[in-house]
């Protein structure tokens, strides 16, 4: 059974996590820039294998696409 990606959009304004929830988004968390300790306890509540996607809006970017390796935490 496929699983829908958590869906982390970072932008100058700070983090959205959201979630693929029928034809939209359902919105789980919302992270203001400062707030990396918030984020780390949400995150690892959510479950370690969970698919992620990376969304990154911020000013400047050069458009890329990078597959990056899997990873585990410790």
């Amino acid at each position: 059974m496929r699983r829908e990606p958590l869906l982390l959009a970072v932008t100058p304004h700070g983090l959205l996590a959201c979630i693929g929830h029928g034809d939209g988004l359902q919105l789980l968390a919302a992270f203001m820039p400062g707030e990396e300790a918030g984020f780390a306890s949400w995150l690892a509540r959510r479950t370690p294998d969970e698919p992620c996607r990376v969304l990154v809006d911020l000013p400047d970017e050069a458009y890329e696409i990078e597959d990056l390796p899997r990873v585990r935490g410790g």
